[in-house]
Order: structure tokens, then C-alpha cells, then sequence
């Protein structure tokens, strides 16, 4: 395929509305599934780069930022061993194999039975038709508490994740009532040295399904979901579509299919400023306004803290309700910091005021029940 680059001046403008009018759909049967533009507004100049997600996951947006540095500063890349349809060749050979019985085993009991469906307090009725539209709100964890989960985690032989994705689901028991739910949690999917210098897609979902019970305490909580991780991660394989088809589960337009939230820590920082070769590039940042599922809660680390965005579906949450999930989240972390061997159901997400104006009301219904009326 033959590429070129179009470069163009525009007028002062946004670079918000630059990017919108950039991002067009792509036609999956018309190579290539990706564009680039370099326009220059006022003396700036923005690079900007759109791919289709089909040919490329967070892993390839790294190695893209990283080999473009290397070719711009004169540097040269390693020719790769293997390419793209290579892995695609194997990978169809492997599900044909049979080799992938066995997760496939492990996952259809996973979901044996009734899959459970979770009922947030939603602010708007759900659409009739899965709606895509979304806004995020973005957060972070300071060093102390940093620190804090950091040693909680090693403490208890777990990973930050997996800390993480606990507190999420007690945020999420809390909110629905309920004690089975399933999460999505996105993995690599590059097992092999040979794929992980490769631009692609290589992403696979997989369906963690917990139990947070408000009898256990946090500690029991993080040994169940490390447990349930670790096995999923060892049958990771098998693809998240194969298990939606072969699990009695009925569909709903209305959502995503088997989970409705999805929860994705991972070690690629996206945030990098690059120096090529005496120039400086800063990135900019653009909301995402997609939510794929109810509520995503992902971030990364850097340094000292953990960077967290919450997105969320804006036919489904406003946003007041969504900062307050967030205030939530920091109280379960700030709690189970405290005493990681809290019991679920004594962690409680009023703050003092709203404590102490539920008191008044319920002191002001106990006086009125002792007030004896006369007619």
C-alpha cells in the first residue's frame, strides 16, 4: 500500500474541532485502516495519527510513539522476526486444534447456571439500544495512598490490580446490592517474546466473576479475586466472543453482553512528551466520548501515583453522580488502608455531614413518635 502524509494550514482554530474533523470512519474492506495529518494552525503544528482499533491496541499506540522517536532521531529499528498475519495464521490453526478445550471448559463452568446481570443506581432509564455515548471524569491517587495500596499488595503476596479491582467491586456491591458480579478486565494477549514489539491487535477481554460478600472481610475479598485473576489470566485464550456464543446467556440490545463494567490498570503511559531531535512534542489531550459499557474504571501508574479515569455512559449517569462515585471509591481504599481486615459490610460511604443529617432526620422521627396527640 502506498501511504502519504497530507500536510495543511488551517485557520485559528480549537484543536479540539481540528481533531473531529480529522476522525472519519474507516471502510474495514479499503486498506490502509489508518491516516495521519500534519496541520499547522497559527505557527503550530499538530501531528495527528487515527487507527482503527481492528489493527492496533494500547500496546501498538507505545511502540508507535516509541519508533517514530527512534526513526526521527536517525536511529533504526530491528526488522521483525514474524509479522501480523503470521500471529492471525497461528492463532486460527490453534482454535481449530482443539488445544483450547480445556479453558474453554474452565470458562463455560465459570458461568454454568444464571449469569448474573448488575442493576446500578442509574440516573436515566436505559435506552432501548446500547448507547455509545460517553464522558469520563479523571482522578488520581496521591503518593500516600500510592504507597499505601503499593504495600497492602505486597503484603498480602497480590498486585496492585488486583487491590484495585477489589475495592471496585465492593463499590460496585454497594451500589447494586449485590454479591456476584462480574468485571471485564482487557489483558495484552502477547505471551510470546516474538509479539511484543508488534503493532496489532491482540487485546482479549476476560470475564472475572467475584463474590464480595458483605460477611468477608477486605483481606478474604483480595485472596478470592488474586485466586480468580490468576486462573483467568492462565486461561486467557480463549476468546471473550467464543465464550459469549457457547454459554446460555440472553442477549439484550440494551448492553454488553456477560458484564457492564470493565476495569483496566495497566503499565503503558500514554502521557509522554517526546524530544525529537531538538524538537519537543506535548501531547494533546482529547476526551474520549465513547463509553462501551456502563462504567470503565482505568488508569495507569507513574511514579509516585496512580492515574484514574472513570468513564461512564451519559444516557445512563450524570456526571455529579459519577464524581461521587469516585469520592466513594477513595473512602473504600482510605478504609480498607485503615484496617485491610475490615469486615465489607462495616464499610460504610457517608461522609460525617450526611451521617449527621440522617441522624437528626431519624431523632426527628423517634421525637415525633413520642409526642402524644390529643383530638
Amino acid at each position: 500500500m502506498e501511504f502519504q502524509l497530507i500536510s495543511r494550514e488551517l485557520p485559528e482554530t480549537d484543536v479540539a474541532d481540528i481533531a473531529k474533523t480529522f476522525i472519519q470512519p474507516f471502510e474495514l474492506d479499503q486498506a490502509p485502516l489508518f491516516r495521519a495529518e500534519l496541520a499547522t494552525v497559527s505557527g503550530k503544528q499538530y501531528l495527528m495519527i487515527d487507527m482503527h482499533h481492528i489493527i492496533s491496541d494500547g500496546v501498538s499506540i507505545s511502540l508507535l510513539l516509541k519508533e517514530f522517536t527512534k526513526l526521527y532521531n536517525g536511529e533504526s529499528l530491528e526488522p521483525l522476526r514474524i509479522q501480523y498475519k503470521d500471529f492471525a495464521q497461528w492463532q486460527n490453526a490453534y482454535l481449530r486444534s482443539g488445544s483450547l478445550d480445556k479453558q474453554a471448559a474452565y470458562w463455560k463452568k465459570q458461568f454454568e447456571g444464571t449469569v448474573p446481570v448488575l442493576h446500578l443506581p442509574y440516573d436515566y432509564e436505559r435506552p432501548s439500544i446500547q448507547s455509545f455515548e460517553g464522558d469520563s471524569v479523571h482522578f488520581t491517587l496521591d503518593k500516600e495512598m500510592t504507597e499505601g495500596l503499593r504495600g497492602l499488595a505486597k503484603e498480602e503476596g497480590a498486585t496492585l490490580h488486583m487491590v484495585l479491582l477489589s475495592a471496585f467491586n465492593i463499590l460496585l456491591s454497594k451500589y447494586s446490592g449485590q454479591e456476584d458480579i462480574v468485571v471485564g478486565v482487557p489483558v495484552a494477549g502477547r505471551p510470546h517474546a516474538d509479539l511484543r514489539n508488534m503493532i496489532g491487535m491482540f487485546v482479549n477481554t476476560l470475564a472475572v466473576r467475584n463474590h464480595p460478600d458483605k460477611e468477608k472481610t477486605f483481606k478474604e475479598l483480595l485472596k478470592e479475586v488474586k485466586e480468580n485473576s490468576l486462573q483467568a489470566y492462565d486461561n486467557q485464550n480463549y476468546q471473550l466472543e467464543e465464550l459469549i456464543e457457547n454459554i446460555a446467556i440472553k442477549r439484550d440490545i440494551s448492553r454488553n453482553p456477560l458484564f457492564d463494567v470493565i476495569f483496566n490498570l495497566n503499565n503503558i503511559e500514554y502521557e509522554v512528551d517526546l524530544t525529537l531531535d531538538g524538537i519537543e512534542l506535548k501531547q494533546v489531550n482529547l476526551e474520549n466520548d465513547l463509553s462501551r459499557v456502563d462504567l470503565s474504571l482505568v488508569g495507569f501508574e507513574s511514579g509516585s501515583e496512580i492515574h484514574l479515569k472513570l468513564v461512564y455512559s451519559t444516557k445512563l449517569f450524570k456526571k455529579p453522580t459519577i464524581k461521587r462515585a469516585i469520592e466513594d471509591l477513595n473512602t473504600i481504599l482510605t478504609k480498607v488502608l485503615k484496617d485491610s481486615s475490615i469486615i465489607l459490610g462495616d464499610i460504610q460511604l457517608l461522609n460525617k455531614d450526611e451521617e449527621k443529617y440522617i441522624l437528626n432526620e431519624k431523632n426527628k422521627v423517634s421525637d415525633l413518635r413520642n409526642v402524644e396527640f390529643s383530638f
